[in-house]
């Protein structure tokens, strides 16, 4: 007599991080001083199952200008398919916020200004077979002149406002790894690093009343 056994070869547990920022930001771009959220999930490419103790960990790593929101820590447990988030939020500049409270007061300036344009005109209409005032308010040269200085001053400073424009990223890692449920050993990675990254701008865009 003779016996048979059969077996099943199942391709080793094989893992693949994504990561997304869930809220808080549009396109991956984010403002001074805000807060967002982001969202990693590992799931398993192989056939083998993972055991779920000892749990896996991801890490979170920030780039220059990223910091954890309050409470939160870098590293967090994990299981497969099931969603780990973090809060960050985008640091502060000082530059930029004086670039920004620049850029409203010029605004506010034109907005006054744009309004006693207006106030001059009527007081320029002149009576029939008149000649219109040229004094100093109703002077148009002096208003055209004064308006493209205000325009220049303002172009200038989102000039400014654009180079501080910080390009950065967020990368979320394995940092252990579940052990294989067949042959008790680290699951695998699907890419070596065992990682993903985003790209985030931190960018302002001034608020004008």
């Amino acid at each position: 007599d003779s016996a048979m056994l059969y077996f099943t070869i199942q391709e080793r547990a094989t893992l693949l991080v994504n990561s997304q920022i869930s809220a808080g930001a549009v396109g991956n771009t984010v403002s001074q001083g805000q807060s967002f959220t982001v969202e990693a999930v590992v799931s398993n490419l192989g056939g083998a199952g993972v055991l779920a103790n000892p749990s896996g960990e991801l890490t979170l790593e920030l780039g220059n200008g990223l910091e954890l929101g309050d409470g939160e820590v870098a590293v967090k447990a994990f299981q497969v398919n099931q969603p780990v988030s973090w809060n960050v939020d985008a640091s502060q500049n000082a530059v930029v916020a004086g670039i920004v409270r620049q850029i409203q007061d010029v605004t506010a300036q034109k907005a006054a200004f744009a309004k006693r344009g207006v106030a001059v005109r009527i007081g320029e209409e002149p009576l029939p077979g008149k000649q219109t005032p040229q004094g100093p308010l109703g002077s148009t040269t002096a208003r055209k002149n004064e308006r493209q200085e205000l325009d220049e001053t303002l172009n200038g400073l989102y000039a400014q406002l654009n180079s501080l424009v910080e390009n950065t990223y967020l990368r979320s890692y394995v940092s252990r790894r579940p052990l294989d449920a067949n042959s008790l050993r680290p699951a695998r990675l699907a890419v070596p690093c065992g990682c993903d990254s985003i790209a985030v701008t931190i960018a302002e865009a001034p608020f004008l009343e």
